[in-house]
């Protein structure tokens, strides 16, 4: 197999083999991923056939492996384990991290990763019974500097491009909330193949989280499917969840090469992304 480092539209390609998995990717993930690291993306060919892909995105020091998937008709053929190999030799010297699926905890053992905690991802259709009043700022509006010193508490490694384009994708809106001229909450929800995510979500404090969510959700449609990945290290995110009547829709390990980073996972209500992290 012949491994090359993607181009643009070998990144959507990989997208849309994640929409046949399932796992519904944003409208724009193609474009917007590539800007955190556009060497880290990975697709290998037989002859002419893309058959495998996997992203191994490189931040500074820290990696985050995603897309890791073989074409369902060339699997069971070695070809998933080259791919792999090559994505973490490209990450060769940096701690990495992936979401899995929960029975391949075993297999990324066998590569040095260790089991952190789990992420699910949650849905519910979206509904606006009420009149909304908006409690919190639109962060397109605001100092991106300001924001950038919020998120850097909750990665492990700058992203600072990457932020910035995920906050203005198109079909994408962000909300932020200030007090005492410092940001404490900030999420953005995006369009996706079917419905909306919402990711990041992180706040503060729970009232502040359920603000940001309130507000974005009310920019979307009524009855549309809201989505949003949480970590079981935060149960702060369970009661706004409860009274949406979400239901968990699938589970996924968070492992580390080495030891867990220090980030501010107890005031993390929602995920990026499950794919870069």
């Amino acid at each position: 197999m012949k491994i090359n480092t993607a181009n643009g539209d070998e990144i959507k390609t990989m997208a849309e083999w994640a929409a046949q998995e399932g796992w519904n990717p944003g409208k724009n993930d193609a474009t917007v991923y590539p800007l955190a690291d556009p060497n880290g993306f990975f697709v290998g060919y037989i002859e002419n056939e893309m058959v495998a892909c996997i992203s191994a995105v490189k931040y500074q020091n820290f990696g985050f492996v995603g897309f890791y998937m073989v074409k369902p008709e060339f699997r069971g053929q070695g070809y998933g384990w080259q791919i792999w190999q090559h994505g973490m030799q490209y990450l060769n010297g940096c701690k990495v991290a992936l979401d899995g699926v929960v029975e391949q905890q075993h297999n990324y053992r066998k590569s040095g990763f260790k089991l952190a905690h789990n992420n699910m991802r949650y849905q519910w259709h979206n509904q606006h019974d009420v009149p909304h009043q908006i409690h919190s700022k639109d962060a397109k509006n605001y100092s991106i500097q300001s924001i950038q010193s919020f998120l850097k508490d909750f990665f492990p490694s700058s992203r600072s491009e990457f932020n910035q384009a995920w906050q203005n994708q198109n079909n994408a809106q962000a909300r932020l909330i200030v007090e005492n001229d410092k940001v404490v909450a900030y999420g953005v929800v995006r369009a996706c193949g079917e419905g909306y995510k919402i990711g990041p979500l992180f706040a503060n404090t729970p009232q502040n989280a359920e603000i940001i969510l309130n507000d974005l959700t009310s920019t979307v449609e009524e009855m549309s499917l809201i989505y949003l990945d949480i970590t079981d290290r935060n149960k702060a995110v369970l009661p706004l969840l409860d009274a949406r009547n979400a239901e968990k829709v699938f589970e996924t390990a968070r492992m580390y090469t080495g030891e867990e980073p220090d980030i501010n996972i107890g005031h993390t209500y929602g995920i990026t992304s499950f794919e870069i992290g």
